[in-house]
C-alpha cells in the first residue's frame, strides 16, 4: 500500500505529547520566575523603607534618640510590612547611638539594616 503523505495517527499523538511536557515545563518555569520577581520587590521595598527610616532619625536632633525597641505595623501601600527599630544609645562609646532596623515582609522575609548614629556639633 503507498502513502500519500501526511501523518499517521500515532505520530500526530507523540507530536502533541512532546508540545504538552514542552508548555508544561515553560509554565513552571514562568510561574517559578514570577515568585521569585515577587519576593525580590519584597526585599527591594523593605530595605527602602529600613534606609528611608535610618535617614529620618539620622535627622532628628541630637541627643533627641531614646533607648528601646519599638514595631510600626505600616499601613497603605506597606501594609503587611512591620518595621522593629532598636536603640542602644551610649553604643560602643558615649554620644554615639547603635540604631538596628528590622522589616518584615508580608511572605515573612526579614531585612535587618544596622548602623551608627553620632552626635553632631
Amino acid at each position: 500500500m503507498k502513502r500519500d503523505g501526511g501523518f499517521t495517527l500515532i505520530e500526530v499523538l507523540i507530536a502533541t505529547a512532546v508540545i504538552l511536557v514542552a508548555m508544561a515545563a515553560i509554565a513552571t518555569m514562568a510561574l517559578t520566575a514570577l515568585r521569585g520577581v515577587e519576593r525580590n520587590g519584597e526585599r527591594t521595598a523593605a530595605v527602602s523603607l529600613a534606609q528611608s527610616h535610618i535617614e529620618w532619625l539620622r535627622n532628628r536632633p541630637s541627643g533627641s534618640l531614646e533607648e528601646g525597641t519599638t514595631v510600626e505595623e505600616l499601613t497603605g501601600a506597606f501594609a503587611g510590612y512591620d518595621r522593629t527599630t532598636t536603640i542602644e544609645t551610649d553604643t560602643p562609646r558615649p554620644g554615639v547611638e547603635w540604631v538596628t532596623i528590622t522589616v518584615a515582609t508580608p511572605s515573612g522575609q526579614n531585612i535587618r539594616i544596622a548602623t551608627l548614629i553620632g552626635q553632631r556639633q
